[in-house]
């Protein structure tokens, strides 16, 4: 019973812990370079490279937000589907 409990607690922290999501930033016409990439609820930040690419440590449920000077800020709550392929964002353009 003991060994159980055991193995049970030491898989329910594995599936909690935090893994690299990988995806693109895109615009209107194409993707957004520079664009921050923040883990509110971890409170990690980074950037999309030139091609729009980014990585990001997270775990199902964290909130991310994607923004630039040039668009608006999007939130997106990461699933575990996402993990299993590249997260696609489109950012719309801020309009004067």
């Amino acid at each position: 019973m003991y060994k159980a409990l055991l193995l049970l607690l030491l898989f329910s922290s594995v599936s909690v812990k935090s893994q690299t999501l990988a995806g693109v930033v895109y615009g209107a016409e194409s993707t957004v370079k520079g664009a921050a990439v923040r883990n509110l609820t971890q409170e990690i930040l980074t950037y999309t490279n030139e091609d729009g690419e980014f990585k990001i440590s997270a775990k199902i449920g964290d909130s991310l937000a994607f923004g630039s000077l040039f668009h608006l800020t999007k939130t997106y709550t990461v699933k575990k589907l996402d993990f299993n392929q590249k997260l696609v964002i489109e950012l719309t353009k801020i309009l004067n």
